[in-house]
C-alpha cells in the first residue's frame, strides 16, 4: 500500500482513506491495496468530510449486498447518488412504488431486468442516455427504446407528476 494511503483492513468493512483518489495511477494502486476486496469509493471530500464520505461508501456496500447497486469490485458513490437517496427510507420507497403502477410487473423476469437495470442508471447517471449506453454496453437508441417501454406498458407518461405529488 503507498505509504500517503491510510488502511484499516482488521475491522468489517475495511476502510481506506486515498488523497486524490482521482489523481493519476491511482485507481490501479486503490486495486492493489484492496487485493480484490469489494469496496465502495466515497466522494472525494475535505478532511473535515471524512465521515461523511466514509458514510456514504458504508451506505453503498449495503446497497450492494442488498443487491441494489451492482457492479465491478469498486462501486463509486459519485456513480449512484440518486439511489441511495431514494432508498435512504425503504418504507417511503415502498410507499411511493404503491401509488404508481406496476408496469415491469407485466414483462418476462429478464425483460424486467434489463429494463429496470436501464432505469437505475439512466437516474444515476443524471438521465444522460449516452452515458447510460456506455455504462450498460448498449446503443444509445436500445437506451432510449427501454425508457420508452414504462409508459408504453402502464400508457402513462413519466413526464407527468405522480397523483399526490403536489
Amino acid at each position: 500500500m503507498p505509504p500517503e494511503f491510510l488502511g484499516r483492513f482488521d475491522v468489517q468493512p475495511a476502510v481506506l482513506v486515498v488523497p486524490d483518489p482521482e489523481g493519476p495511477g491511482r485507481a490501479r494502486a486503490v486495486a492493489r491495496a484492496l487485493q480484490g476486496l469489494r469496496a465502495a469509493m466515497g466522494p472525494a471530500v475535505s478532511p473535515q468530510e471524512g465521515a461523511r464520505s466514509l458514510r456514504w461508501a458504508a451506505e453503498a456496500l449495503e446497497l450492494v449486498r442488498r443487491g441494489v447497486l451492482w457492479g465491478a469490485e469498486m462501486v463509486r458513490c459519485q456513480d449512484h447518488l440518486a439511489t441511495p437517496l431514494l432508498l435512504h427510507d425503504d418504507a417511503m420507497a415502498d410507499a411511493m412504488a404503491e401509488r404508481r403502477p406496476r408496469p415491469l410487473e407485466q414483462v418476462r423476469p429478464p425483460q424486467r431486468e434489463r429494463l429496470a437495470e436501464t432505469l437505475l442508471t439512466w437516474l444515476s447517471s443524471g438521465h444522460n442516455a449516452g452515458e447510460v449506453a456506455a455504462r450498460l454496453a448498449v446503443h444509445p437508441q436500445t437506451v432510449r427504446y427501454r425508457l420508452c417501454q414504462p409508459d408504453a406498458l402502464s400508457g402513462t407518461d413519466s413526464r407527468t407528476p405522480w397523483p399526490g405529488s403536489r
